[in-house]
């Protein structure tokens, strides 16, 4: 499921750049989506995304060795 996301997020990064630069018109969004795409963000999100992977291949192998 992780990797479908970081996908997704490899796939239509630009078309999120390209979203971004023609807000404009939807200025209550524009202070959320300006969160999202800040540099420092984004690599948060991309270290979290590492951890869940690696916690997630951990509780695989925990179910498989459970006695």
């Amino acid at each position: 499921m992780l990797f479908l996301v970081k996908k997704v997020f490899v796939k239509y990064k630009f078309l999120v750049v390209i979203m971004n630069d023609e807000l404009h018109a939807i200025e209550t969004i524009r202070g959320t989506f300006e969160f999202l795409c800040d540099v420092k963000v984004v690599m948060g999100l991309i270290c979290i995304l590492f951890m869940l992977e690696a916690l997630h291949e951990f509780i695989e192998f925990v179910q498989i060795h459970d006695t």
